[in-house]
């Protein structure tokens, strides 16, 4: 359901939102999963503390985190080098960027690292979902104050989203494989020539596809945003 899923989540967020989605929340995503507690070290950037970083926070952790000490590198082709450090239960470190990007951001990746995951569900109980909210995509550890003021913007977009994928999927049980393959091209916005060359099938029969597929699902859920 995945494809699905993400076609649904781009309608509801709008294509430009969804391609800021792609395009930069890896990189925070992927930056905020390695960051163990302390000063950090990026690939052709500055010391940590150093004006050109865009924003610092503070947080307070248990003692068995604040213990943990880390030097290791994480990637093998980029120097990026993380430093724990023990400063009486605050620890710093870099965040690119500052709070209302920071939290849209997250909004978006918990949404897709969620959806894709099957968390939906735990979603009902708002306990447990902030903390799904806090470790979606394996990023946001022990931050429970940022889960807490997001979950209220998420819990819609990931509730329509989810409702509407499976009403689509269960649709999609009615067509054949091939079927499903030319739906799933048809609602990125591909034409019927490139969708023929694509599944190695002629312009015709994918005419025939296309008029089954409209049979069965309703023309609003064929074209994508």
């Amino acid at each position: 359901m995945h494809l699905v899923v993400e076609e649904t989540l781009r309608e509801l967020i709008g294509a430009e939102t969804y391609s800021r989605l792609h395009a930069g929340i890896e990189n925070l995503a992927r930056n905020l999963r390695y960051r163990y507690f302390g000063y950090q070290y990026w690939p052709g950037t500055a010391k940590y503390g150093d004006p050109e970083f865009s924003g610092v926070v503070q947080a307070n952790y248990p003692e068995d985190w604040q213990r943990r000490y880390v030097e290791k590198d994480y990637y093998q082709d980029d120097p990026v080098r993380i430093y724990g450090l023990e400063q009486e239960g605050i620890i710093e470190w870099k965040l690119i960027p500052r709070w209302n990007s920071r939290q849209e951001l997250v909004m978006q990746d918990a949404a897709r690292f969620g959806l894709e995951d099957g968390i939906v569900s735990s979603f009902k109980d708002s306990q447990e979902g902030r903390l799904q909210l806090t470790f979606a995509g394996g990023a946001y550890e022990g931050d429970y104050r940022l889960a807490s003021d997001v979950l209220p913007l998420l819990v819609p977009v990931m509730t329509v989203c989810f409702r509407r994928a499976h009403r689509l999927e269960e649709k999609l049980k009615w067509l054949t494989e091939r079927q499903r393959d030319v739906f799933l091209l048809l609602r990125k916005g591909q034409r019927r020539a490139t969708i023929a060359q694509t599944l190695s099938l002629s312009v015709r029969q994918v005419d025939r596809h296309i008029l089954h597929i409209k049979a069965t699902i309703h023309s609003n859920e064929i074209v994508g945003a």
